[in-house]
């Protein structure tokens, strides 16, 4: 009867379609399991994908940490500890959880209960863990960079980091190590120290940074006051999307635990559970692009470690199209003012006039100028024309 009605919503027709093909061995039953079944093979190519993004991106911001002397501050320590995380994500996380879905381990409790889906559970929660600790990390090194800028030296200095780098790996470790004993109320505790904790830290430092902003901005001359407007309009939209992304990656993969954990018969469709490792799987792939690229020293830097030229292709033909990227990107988007990078809403510490402003752009115009000069005549400075590829 419903079928044939065609007035009946397509969102009814799937809800219904999901509901009683986990309740009922009926036809439909048989479409979802077959639909499932078919899901598997793209959601193996998508995991494959993120992975892939995750190991490179990741590797790339390791490499320019590593090659450059100039990047080893603190701040660019927590970014590696988070690019480290990641990397071990997508080569032990994403590959095990690959397995398991692929042998349908996740539609068979006793396959659950085996020592490589304890083991995959373990290790996925302490490099989860140490994910959202690197970036709560992360989020507190600005708070205190951009509201004590004097004493952020003083404050922030490499033993403590190091200390603060221990303690969360250790805070990790421990968590992901209570799971072996299991527990009702486990999954609540990871919630609580995994998740809330973090983000209610995150949230208040961003907080406290965008509030920041907008003190500064009512100091600063009514003349000047349209120019660091849209600078900061774009910081807040960039502090926003940092937390928006960690909400929507995060949120569905710890609420989901809650809710199976207090609702024992609870039926949970194979493609939810997908779908929400894959967003929580996502956000590793998305870090780099988020803390490292916006940072312009890293961005240079990876720029430089990354094999542009091969045979009779130049160097500046690859990095003219990542900066052109970059510019646009940051344009739309605001990434370019975001704290991380220290060049935007750290500025507003600054006392800088008009004719300062005035300099800075007529330089890098006359900059601009003679990189246009030379691509005319074929070379740019500190780039050979052509490296053959080995």
């Amino acid at each position: 009867m419903l079928l044939r009605n065609q007035k009946t919503p397509v969102i009814t027709i799937l809800v219904l379609f999901f509901v009683i093909g986990e309740a009922s061995p009926t036809n439909v039953t048989t479409r979802a399991v077959s639909f499932t079944s078919t899901s598997l093979i793209g959601s193996t190519v998508t995991l494959a994908l993120v992975m892939a993004l995750a190991l490179l991106g990741n590797t790339l911001v390791c490499v320019a940490f590593y090659r450059s002397t100039n990047l080893h501050s603190v701040t660019n320590v927590f970014i590696v500890s988070l690019a480290i995380t990641d990397i071990l994500v997508a080569v032990v996380s994403i590959p095990i959880w690959l397995v398991i879905q692929n042998t349908e381990c996740i539609n068979n409790a006793t396959a659950c209960d085996s020592v490589l889906m304890t083991f995959w559970r373990c290790l996925d929660i302490l490099f989860s863990t140490a994910s959202i600790m690197n970036l709560c990390a992360i989020s507190c090194d600005r708070y205190i960079a951009i509201t004590s800028p004097l004493r952020y030296a003083q404050i922030i200095t490499k033993t403590r980091s190091a200390i603060v780098l221990i303690f969360l790996w250790a805070y990790s470790i421990v968590t992901s190590s209570i799971s072996l004993a299991g527990g009702v109320y486990y999954p609540i505790l990871v919630f609580v120290v995994s998740f809330l904790l973090p983000l209610t830290v995150m949230f208040y430092s961003y907080l406290r940074i965008f509030l920041a902003a907008l003190r500064q901005l009512r100091r600063i001359q009514p003349i000047r006051h349209a120019f660091y407007y849209k600078r900061e309009i774009k910081a807040a939209k960039t502090l926003a999307m940092v937390m928006g992304i960690f909400i929507v990656c995060w949120t569905p993969f710890f609420v989901t635990n809650i809710l199976v954990t207090f609702y024992k018969g609870l039926p949970v469709h194979p493609i939810i559970t997908l779908a929400i490792k894959l967003l929580h799987y996502s956000n590793s792939a998305l870090n780099p692009i988020i803390y490292s690229s916006t940072n312009r020293d890293f961005r240079n830097k990876i720029l430089r470690v990354l094999p542009w030229r091969c045979g009779s292709f130049h160097s500046y033909l690859g990095e003219a199209v990542i900066n052109y990227w970059a510019s646009n990107f940051r344009a739309n988007t605001g990434i370019g003012s975001m704290a991380y990078a220290n060049d935007s809403i750290t500025d507003m510490h600054d006392n800088e006039s008009r004719d300062e402003i005035a300099s800075v752009k007529k330089d890098r115009f006359t900059v601009g100028r003679k990189n246009r000069q030379n691509l005319r005549e074929g070379s740019i400075e500190g780039h050979p024309h052509v490296i053959s590829c080995h």
